[in-house]
């Protein structure tokens, strides 16, 4: 059977979480390896055959060549590897995955670089992005993205947990708030995988602390 190593930062899973979705829901074999810098330098020395990666995360397949960074390369590879791959069409599929990039990169630079902290992304991106998503459930003939869950779902799922860390409830009330997507979000706490991802020792945040959305109202309390 085979076992991989996840080249990730320590204390959080961040970008990496959709893969630690994939790896347990099928119960592979896997370490996170946390000496990111170490991996990379050793990984693109001139004499490496591997596949030279720039950034976190990282997979790497032990005992073949196979080194793959980027997390939707990754949960592409994987979902080939274990047959996870969802009934759309490719260019379709890769085109939503692309996308939940783009939200997750939008929540994170609102969170720590817009002036406002992300009210203006809350107020006004928030609902563009979830009108894509509920367009894509409404059309799905299952109660996932594309019909059966798929490695897009666990995209997905990642970005919206990691809104809501940065910018609370009202962060991804635009999405839960929407018939098909409140189900869909709702079904994926359902998936024995994750409850059993979430209820155990292994379970990591899913970004770094400082960034984490905090009520001040209710903080001051």
């Amino acid at each position: 059977m085979a076992s991989y190593e996840l080249v990730y930062w320590p204390n959080f899973s961040g970008r990496a979480e959709p893969i630690i979705f994939i790896l347990n829901h099928f119960k592979a074999d896997y370490i996170i390896n946390n000496e990111v810098n170490e991996f990379i330098e050793n990984n693109n020395r001139n004499d490496s055959s591997n596949n030279p990666v720039f950034a976190c995360p990282i997979i790497k397949k032990n005992g073949t060549d196979v080194v793959i960074a980027q997390t939707v390369a990754i949960v592409r590879y994987l979902a080939k590897e274990f047959n996870f791959i969802p009934s759309g069409s490719d260019d379709e599929v890769l085109n939503t995955s692309l996308n939940t990039v783009d939200l997750w990169n939008e929540a994170y630079l609102a969170r720590t670089r817009d002036a406002d902290k992300g009210e203006n992304f809350i107020e006004n991106r928030t609902k563009k992005w979830a009108k894509i998503f509920e367009k894509i459930l409404s059309n799905s003939n299952g109660d996932y993205l594309y019909g059966d869950l798929s490695y897009v779902d666990f995209l997905l799922f990642n970005v919206i947990r990691a809104v809501e860390f940065m910018h609370g409830k009202d962060g991804i009330e635009p999405f839960t708030s929407l018939e098909n997507f409140g189900n869909w979000f709702n079904s994926m706490f359902n998936v024995d995988s994750i409850k059993t991802y979430f209820e155990g020792e292994s379970y990591l945040p899913v970004v770094y602390p400082d960034v984490k959305f905090v009520d001040q109202e209710n903080n001051n309390n």
